[in-house]
């Protein structure tokens, strides 16, 4: 293949490829059988696609193959990430209002706030294939498109490693980190009821991906520092969560590699207290203490002679 002064079509990451087309051929199904904006996002992808292939067809020179590469892979970005916060927008309002259903009928009656939530199990069993905007099976839909949208996004930015940066700063520019920060202040009720299980270790692995070797993203995330802490607070050991633990270190590295400001956010960090967990653990064995950098010191007590 031709060489081209921004790279070579011949470097690119095949696997994330081979990956990537059937997730955005399940995206494109799903959404261009809703009712609502999702298909609209999926018809503008489709004649986007072939108003592009048509217009190089009638060229008379031949079109540089990593700009059709670049311009395929926006196209995506934009389907994925608009698909991402249509779905959490709409359970967000859902949630609320069966939030506040709940409410009522459990002032009213006492069984009706067992009633008036519905579970993710009844979400997977819907029987009632009505798809408007809002209904339980959109919202079952909604929920796989999720993790759809979240994985192809993290194969985009493993495309080509040449054209990383420029798609890092691309989603930037399309707000991503907006996306994820709501995510990430989430309810945990709100993502029980309507996100699948691996959803928010899938959104820890795109920010591991985002912040690789990228200060504008990097300190972009030093200016949040809620979101900032999130990240941070997600490498605390958790069995039944390894992935999100080893994802979140990920992103915590890149962070502070290309960015001084979310280093020393990080380093100025000194712990307040232990959790309920450790105390349990510690008992009556030990004691403990702060040092002034912010090191736990144990103290073990001398057992008691008779």
């Amino acid at each position: 293949m031709a060489a081209s002064p921004k790279g070579r079509l011949a470097d690119v990451n095949q696997e994330e490829l081979a990956k990537i087309g059937p997730k955005i051929d399940d995206i494109l199904s799903l959404c261009l059988a809703s009712l609502d904006n999702l298909r609209d996002m999926a018809f503008k992808f489709q004649y986007e696609q072939a108003a592009e292939k048509a217009a190089y067809r009638g060229a008379e020179t031949r079109p540089d193959p990593m700009t059709q590469l670049t311009h395929v892979l926006r196209r995506m970005v934009d389907l994925t990430l608009g698909t991402a916060r249509a779905v959490y927008d709409q359970t967000l309002l859902e949630w609320r209002r069966r939030k506040c259903e709940a409410e009522t009928d459990s002032s009213s009656s006492p069984s009706g706030s067992s009633q008036s939530m519905t579970s993710p199990e009844v979400l997977r069993n819907s029987s009632v294939e009505d798809f408007a905007e809002g209904s339980n099976a959109w919202l079952e839909r909604g929920s796989h498109l999720s993790l759809l949208s979240l994985e192809v996004l993290s194969s985009v930015l493993l495309a080509h490693h040449f054209l990383r940066q420029g798609l890092q700063r691309y989603m930037l520019d399309e707000n991503v980190l907006d996306y994820l920060e709501k995510v990430f202040d989430m309810e945990r009720d709100h993502e029980l009821c309507y996100f699948p299980e691996a959803f928010k270790t899938e959104c820890m692995r795109l920010i591991a991906n985002l912040t690789h070797e990228n200060v504008e993203v990097n300190a972009a995330l030093a200016e949040r520092e809620t979101f900032l802490f999130n990240i941070l607070s997600a490498t605390k050991i958790d069995e039944e969560n390894p992935g999100m633990v080893e994802w979140a270190e990920f992103a915590i590295r890149n962070i502070c590699e290309s960015s001084p400001a979310a280093r020393d956010k990080i380093q100025r960090l000194v712990p307040q207290s232990i959790t309920e967990e450790s105390r349990a653990v510690l008992g009556d064995r030990c004691n403990y203490t702060f040092t002034s950098s912010g090191k736990v010191q144990l103290h073990t007590n001398k057992s008691r002679m008779n």
